[in-house]
């Protein structure tokens, strides 16, 4: 539903931290900060995601992330990790080919 209503842009990673949130798989989640200016009105603006359950820091080789953000309520957005989580298995990177 949001990737069909959003438009997107790419923000610059700042940082993964652990959360204090209830550990899943033994290790507490990740969450992703990152920046972008947003080009609706040209303001600095902070994003995060919902959590990770492991660091995307070693596949951020780009240093940047997609966000989409909804334009009838631009308090919603979404960080996309989907690629990240898929250049992660099994509690760690799998290996580029």
């Amino acid at each position: 539903m949001m990737r069909a209503a959003a438009s997107g842009f790419t923000a610059r990673f700042v940082e993964s931290a652990e959360t204090d949130a209830h550990p899943f798989k033994g290790r507490h989640p990740r969450r992703l900060l990152c920046e972008a200016t947003d080009p609706r009105n040209g303001k600095a603006r902070r994003f995060r995601n919902g959590g990770l359950d492991f660091d995307p820091t070693p596949l951020l080789t780009s240093r940047t992330v997609e966000v989409l953000i909804r334009p009838a309520k631009p308090s919603r957005y979404l960080v996309d990790t989907d690629t990240l989580q898929g250049l992660y298995r099994d509690g760690r990177p799998r290996q580029r080919r």
